[in-house]
């Protein structure tokens, strides 16, 4: 039994959905002294986290917030909120649907790690 199986109680089909999600936009803004767009939406299917990126670009989603918590979505309907990089507001109307898809495991591995020292 896998991690993924544990944590979300299922097996291949939620492993698939870990890897992309859909949303469907229901409205944007850009914050005043932000470089990222604020997009709320309905998750349509999948599930939705941090560093997942919009399928074919470099738009990266920076923030994850729903009723379930922060960082991660995978209920069906729930409303989130994300903060994607890369963006500018008119890219994303109402009603359109925004695919995302994870980031390849070698990009997230190049980010630079810390030292842990323990007294």
């Amino acid at each position: 039994m896998s991690l993924t199986t544990l944590t979300f109680n299922s097996s291949t089909g939620t492993q698939n959905s870990a890897i992309r999600g859909k949303i469907m936009v229901l409205k944007t803004d850009q914050f005043f002294g932000t470089e990222e767009v604020c997009v709320i939406g309905k998750l349509v299917d999948g599930a939705i986290t941090r560093e997942m990126i919009v399928c074919g670009t470099d738009k990266k989603i920076v923030s994850v917030e729903s009723n379930y918590g922060e960082g991660f979505c995978c209920h069906k309907g729930a409303q989130v909120v994300l903060m994607i990089a890369n963006s500018n507001k008119e890219e994303y109307n109402s009603g359109e649907e925004i695919h995302f898809e994870r980031v390849a495991l070698e990009e997230v591995s190049a980010r630079p790690k810390g030292r842990l020292i323990i007294a």
